[in-house]
């Protein structure tokens, strides 16, 4: 029930946070109250429900400065994301056929809600290796602190019952010099 109140709720508000940046971006908004008053609510607003998501609906307990990376950048993406969804819109659809132009509707939407939630994705992922410190990462096959918690926390995951347990533990090159050549092919 949390998750069906938070999404309906949240939803709600990015819709708002779209209509805001469409009106600012194709010229809607009045003199009076410049584009970047309404590009700059809209970056609030996204940040806000991202802050809130991260926070609501995450199992562990964070603080809003524990999410605010992921919900910062999330937001920036998001705000690209808008605009230039508020540009396709105006643009790319407007030239088009009914039929042509419903159905470019279509899969334009699909694409757009695809993106947002790898977006999504990504940036809760930015929290989680900032929490857990995974980072940084060998890209050379060596092995660093964080690519062993990784490994480790994988080794854990995989544990299907309570009477299973799954030690991880990694051999440091010099150590397989040293194991006979039977023990390092058991292993």
């Amino acid at each position: 029930m949390r998750g069906l109140l938070v999404l309906a709720s949240l939803g709600t508000i990015a819709v708002a946070a779209t209509a805001t940046v469409g009106l600012a971006t194709t010229g809607a908004i009045t003199p009076a109250i410049p584009k970047v008053l309404g590009i700059t609510a809209a970056f609030g607003i996204d940040l806000a429900v991202f802050l809130a998501s991260f926070r609501l609906l995450t199992a562990a307990p964070m603080t809003g400065r524990q999410v605010l990376p992921g919900a910062a950048l999330a937001a920036v993406c998001r705000l690209l994301q808008q605009a230039l969804g508020g540009v396709y819109v105006t643009q790319v659809l407007k030239g088009s056929s009914q039929t042509c132009g419903g159905f470019a509707a279509e899969v334009g939407m699909l694409a757009w809600l695809l993106i947002a939630a790898e977006i999504t994705l990504m940036a809760a992922e930015v929290n989680v290796v900032l929490a857990r410190d995974l980072w940084p990462r060998s890209l050379a096959g060596d092995l660093r602190p964080a690519d062993e918690r990784t490994m480790r926390d994988s080794g854990e995951a995989a544990q299907r019952d309570l009477r299973e347990h799954i030690t991880v533990t990694f051999e440091r090159p010099h150590e397989r010099d040293r194991l006979p050549s039977n023990a390092s092919r058991a292993r």
